[in-house]
């Protein structure tokens, strides 16, 4: 299972642009914009939000002590 202290780069993206321009995220609930940093990411890297996803897995996948 996935840390949900680790948030996706979608998420932290998303929280940076709100930010940047001094608004309230709204609940995390703003798809088009989220989307919109998908489809940019995807264009600079294909395997950029599958190899975060699976980063974020291995890591989650080792025993906590």
């Amino acid at each position: 299972m996935l840390s949900s202290s680790s948030p996706t780069p979608l998420y932290r993206i998303q929280r940076h642009y709100y930010e940047t321009a001094r608004v309230g995220v709204r609940q995390g609930q703003d798809q088009t914009l989220r989307a919109a940093i998908a489809t940019d990411l995807r264009k600079l890297s294909a395997r950029a939000l599958l190899d975060d996803f699976l980063s974020r897995s291995r890591l989650s996948a080792r025993p906590h002590r």
